[in-house]
């Protein structure tokens, strides 16, 4: 009699935990909402950001929607769980974010944290025809195929002292913004790089589309300008695959260039 009556303690136990479960986690559905800005390959921002496909990609089932004019999307009906959220439009880079929680119950704010927003980028369609670096300046020249030709470029240059280096023997990362088809803006300068002088160092560069803030006034337009709050865009990611942080707006690099380090 004592063995049943333990046999039915432990079953009681075992249903009040999983209807205890139950209320904790419930299983709620949710839309989720955020905005998406596009730019041209230049880094300025378009009139119309329609056409944008969101995707979340959650455990079994896909969910989509697309950007209207002003970049708004709404996905809608999307279960508790975590998701992959892809940004993309053709001629653009493809942006995704890992990992998003989604409760359900009350929609899901994308980018809530300082206001932030996500920004595409078009890929670059302008060619690095020229790029020479010496002690003190830097010169680039550049083939435009779409217009009006921008004031300032931006790129990223990679450098190595081995001549055939790649991903894995690239030794240093330089954001520089060239004039066009001009020296560049500021000086260049050597001192941080991690070469002996004397040493052959090489060279390849590729266009970095980039805006790092925007900001908005009472109207909630968008504005380039300092004295409304600052309005940030998530413009990169660091993909959980690869362990590795994206930038999905680089253009190609372009051939390998040297320059002798200098004293």
């Amino acid at each position: 009699m004592k063995i049943i009556k333990n046999l039915i303690i432990a079953v009681l136990v075992l249903w009040l935990s999983a209807g205890c479960s139950d209320e904790i986690i419930p299983s709620l559905e949710g839309d989720m909402i955020g905005y998406v800005f596009t730019f041209d390959e230049f880094g300025n921002l378009l009139d119309n950001h329609d056409g944008v496909n969101v995707t979340a990609y959650g455990t079994r089932l896909t969910y989509s929607a697309t950007t209207d004019k002003t970049g708004h999307f709404r996905l809608q009906g999307l279960p508790t769980g975590t998701y992959e959220i892809h940004f993309e439009k053709a001629g653009y880079g493809t942006l995704k974010q890992f990992s998003v929680q989604h409760l359900g119950g009350q929609p899901t704010i994308l980018a809530l944290n300082d206001d932030r927003i996500f920004f595409l980028y078009e890929m670059p369609t302008t060619e690095i025809t020229n790029l020479v670096l010496n002690k003190d300046t830097a010169y680039a020249e550049f083939r435009f195929k779409k217009g009006p030709e921008p004031e300032y470029i931006s790129l990223e240059l990679h450098f190595s002292d081995d001549p055939d280096f790649s991903e894995a023997s690239l030794q240093y990362v330089w954001n520089f913004k060239f004039g066009v088809n001009g020296p560049n803006w500021n000086l260049w300068s050597t001192s941080y790089m991690p070469f002996a002088p004397g040493t052959t160092v090489y060279c390849k560069a590729a266009m970095n589309t980039k805006v790092d803030v925007l900001y908005r006034d009472e109207h909630n337009l968008i504005l380039f300008s300092n004295y409304y709050y600052r309005l940030a865009g998530i413009s990169t990611y660091f993909d959980l695959n690869t362990k590795k942080t994206v930038n999905p707006n680089l253009g190609d690099e372009t051939k390998v260039y040297s320059f002798i380090f200098p004293e």
